[in-house]
């Protein structure tokens, strides 16, 4: 259960993670090696899934859209 803790690290750092609603934001597209956000997509720009964090986190089949993570 390791893989948990550590994707929560991830995602609650991620600058398109909605801390409030706990939610990946699909409406934004992460660079992720710089970190930068747009609204619009880019080359090298990933968009969030729009998936609750708590049940993709704990799912260790899922994987991070962005490539922050992958499955289990």
């Amino acid at each position: 259960m390791d893989y948990i803790k550590e994707r929560t690290i991830i995602c609650r750092a991620c600058p398109i993670c909605d801390q409030i609603n706990e939610i990946c934001n699909g409406k934004l597209y992460l660079e992720p090696i710089s970190g930068k956000t747009s609204i619009k997509p880019k080359p090298g720009y990933y968009r969030g899934c729009n998936c609750f964090l708590k049940q993709k986190i704990e799912n260790p089949k899922s994987s991070c859209p962005a490539h922050k993570w992958n499955s289990v």
